[in-house]
């Protein structure tokens, strides 16, 4: 048991702090439909080009790089349909950068002023760019304030770094805890308020499998994703500073966190999960999950629509246990994605008018219908 918990704690405190390494994006790979100029072929730096007046009828072609391969391809060539009913003369490019490759293209294209109008990607990939360039746009005061309001302040503080709101948040994904609804009616049970309740849940479930499916009690990453499933069980129990603290001071050793990793551990020990899922990814959990193997699962707000389809309804929704009673469970909020604009970026006033668009009614809806 200690060796098993020294494994997970090992995994949380050795994975690094960046979002983009601990995320569970679910988006395709990325195909490169265009390559931006790679580091190698970076050329020395040129000085940044006279820019169009925003409001002039001079053609301008904003060029936008994204890791979302086809289906952001889709989403933003519609959004660019709409912006251009505003904006007649402006066009969007939109470029594929894989995801393993973000980071390194944007970093040298900010450093040799090569830079598009707008990188989109998860708030994690753009902390390295400002932390090793400085270069990103402080879109604190594009922001509008009762837009901020909306947003909310947990979300904008993810996208804000070195004293710069870097990130315009455009979307973000929330996650609950999922359990199927007939079973847990079938087994007399209710939704887990606690870890220990979860525990107990967990054993009911398959000791008694009511589905008949020799199903789990629960399914989730127990190998090298380990740290993103406990921390949607940290965060959801309404535990904040996981790791380290806003001061920067580790925050790990904490006894409701403790607590956690020992009750996220056991869940493996005790076989309350499938033996092989310490090497179990994506496709394995899915395939758990949408094979009735699995009682209880994590819901993230993309699953929805096809698991509502998928389960004809026979799940429900739940916020994740908490440590004591008392404390207030939630769902988590595991990523925000949304536009930075480098500082030199060719068209700047523009790709910032082209960010706050990816806000209004009709635009947000593409990024619900398509990503």
């Amino acid at each position: 048991m200690k060796k098993l918990i020294s494994i997970v704690l090992l995994l949380v405190f050795t994975a690094t702090l960046v979002l983009s390494g601990c995320t569970d994006t679910e988006a395709p790979v990325a195909t490169t439909t265009e390559q931006p100029e790679s580091d190698s072929q970076a050329a020395e730096a040129t000085p940044e080009p006279e820019q169009p007046a925003p409001d002039s009828d001079e053609d301008i072609t904003l060029t936008l790089w994204q890791d979302n391969g086809d289906v952001g391809l889709e989403m933003f060539t519609a959004i660019g349909e709409l912006f251009k009913q505003e904006h007649p003369n402006v066009s969007i490019e939109i470029v594929s950068v894989p995801s393993d490759q973000f980071n390194a293209k944007c970093m040298a294209a900010i450093t040799t002023n090569t830079s598009p109008d707008i990188f989109w990607n998860d708030w994690g990939y753009m902390i390295p760019l400002e932390q090793h360039t400085g270069g990103l746009t402080d879109l604190t005061n594009a922001i509008p304030d009762d837009e901020k309001d909306m947003i909310g302040q947990a979300v904008l503080d993810m996208g804000f770094y070195n004293g710069k709101q870097i990130t315009y948040p455009h979307e973000v994904s929330h996650v609950g805890l999922g359990i199927r609804t007939s079973w847990l009616e079938a087994i007399g049970g209710t939704a887990p308020k606690t870890i220990d309740d979860f525990m107990e849940l967990t054993r009911i479930f398959q000791e008694e499998d009511p589905a008949g499916t020799g199903a789990f009690g629960f399914t989730g990453y127990f190998g090298p994703g380990a740290r993103y499933f406990l921390s949607l069980f940290v965060y959801g129990a309404g535990i904040n500073d996981f790791i380290v603290d806003s001061a920067g001071n580790p925050s790990f050793n904490r006894p409701a966190i403790r607590d956690m990793v020992k009750f996220y551990a056991s869940l493996y020990h005790e076989k309350l999960v499938p033996e092989d899922s310490i090497n179990h990814g994506y496709n394995e959990m899915y395939q758990l999950i949408e094979g009735d193997r699995v009682a209880m699962f994590r819901v993230g707000d993309w699953n929805v629509a096809g698991w509502d389809e998928l389960f004809d309804g026979d799940y429900t929704v739940v916020p994740y246990p908490t440590v004591d009673r008392n404390d207030q469970s939630t769902a988590s909020i595991t990523t925000m994605r949304g536009a930075a604009i480098p500082e030199n970026a060719p068209n700047h006033e523009m790709a910032i008018a082209f960010a706050q668009f990816n806000n209004t009614y009709d635009a947000q809806q593409l990024h619900f219908d398509i990503l």
